[in-house]
C-alpha cells in the first residue's frame, strides 16, 4: 500500500470555478483552510456551550463502536439519550464513552437552535444532506466506507486522521451486507489489515490527512475513506453534488 500527500489550499485564494475545475470535477481531494474559522460554530462550540444550548435535545448514539464488528462495518446498536448525558460520559472518559459515537446527527432536525452556527461553503452546488454533527471520543475508529455524494468534513474541535483509498472497489472488499445507512462498508480493518484474507488491499493507494481544528476536507463521491479521531473531537459534514438536475449520471460514468 502506497501513501501520497494532500493538497492544502487557502479558501481566500480558492474561488468556486477553480475548486470545481481542479478538485470537484477531477474527484481530487483537498484540504481547505481559513473557511471554517469564520463559522460561529468554530468560535463557540465546546462541550459546555453545547450543553447549555442543546443539552436536553434527544440524540441517537451508536454503541459498541470499539468492537471488531463495528470496525469492519458489520453491525452496531443505537441508543437514545440526551446530548448532555452523552457529553458527560465523554468528559468522564467512562467505559461507555469509549464504545460510543454521536454520528450523523442532522443539525436542522436534532439541533435547530444551532442551525445558524454553520455556514454552508460557497463551493456547495446542490445540498443532498446535512449539515450533520459528529462527536467522537479520542481514538474512535470509523469503519472504512464510501458515500454516493460529494462530502465536506469540517473540524470544529480536535484532530482527525483521514485515509482516502480512491474509488477502486475490489482492493477494499466491500461487505456483501453492511451495517445501517446508505454507505458501502469495507471488510478491512485499515489499522490491522489481514493480508491473507484481503490480499488485494496491499495494492490500494492511500492519501493520508491530519485535519486540525478549522480544516475542511473535500472527499469526492465514491471515494473510500477511513476516519480516526486523534483527539476527542467535534466535526461537521455535509453531502452535496453539482448544480442541476441530471449531473449525477455523468459523475458515475
Amino acid at each position: 500500500m502506497s501513501t501520497t500527500d494532500a493538497d492544502i489550499v487557502d479558501a481566500n485564494s480558492l474561488d468556486i470555478d477553480q475548486f470545481c475545475a481542479d478538485y470537484l470535477h477531477r474527484a481530487q481531494p483537498v484540504v481547505i483552510r481559513n473557511h471554517v474559522t469564520s463559522w460561529p460554530a468554530f468560535t463557540h462550540w465546546d462541550f459546555n456551550y453545547l450543553k447549555s444550548k442543546v443539552g436536553d435535545n434527544v440524540v441517537h448514539i451508536r454503541r459498541h463502536t470499539n468492537k471488531h464488528e463495528y470496525k469492519v462495518g458489520k453491525c452496531y446498536d443505537i441508543e437514545q439519550t440526551t446530548l448532555a448525558a452523552y457529553l458527560d460520559n465523554v468528559q468522564m472518559e467512562s467505559a461507555k464513552a469509549k464504545g460510543s459515537y454521536l454520528a450523523v446527527q442532522n443539525i436542522k432536525q436534532t439541533f435547530p437552535q444551532l442551525e445558524n452556527d454553520v455556514i454552508i461553503p460557497k463551493y456547495v452546488g446542490k445540498m443532498h444532506g446535512g449539515p450533520f454533527m459528529w462527536i467522537a471520543f479520542r481514538g474512535h475508529y470509523e469503519f472504512c466506507h464510501f458515500d454516493p455524494d460529494d462530502n465536506f468534513l469540517a473540524m470544529i474541535r480536535g484532530r482527525k486522521r483521514v485515509r482516502l483509498y480512491g474509488c477502486k472497489v475490489k482492493p477494499l472488499y466491500p461487505n456483501p451486507l453492511g451495517s445501517k445507512g446508505r454507505t458501502i462498508q469495507s471488510q478491512v480493518d485499515c489499522d490491522n489489515p489481514d493480508y491473507q484474507k484481503f490480499p488485494l488491499f496491499k495494492d490500494s493507494q492511500c492519501s493520508e490527512y491530519i485535519l486540525e481544528s478549522g480544516d475542511m476536507l473535500f472527499i469526492p463521491a465514491f471515494c473510500w475513506h477511513q476516519v480516526t479521531s486523534l483527539d476527542t473531537s467535534i466535526s461537521i459534514n455535509m453531502f452535496y453534488g453539482d448544480d442541476g438536475d441530471c449531473n449525477f449520471i455523468s459523475k458515475i460514468m
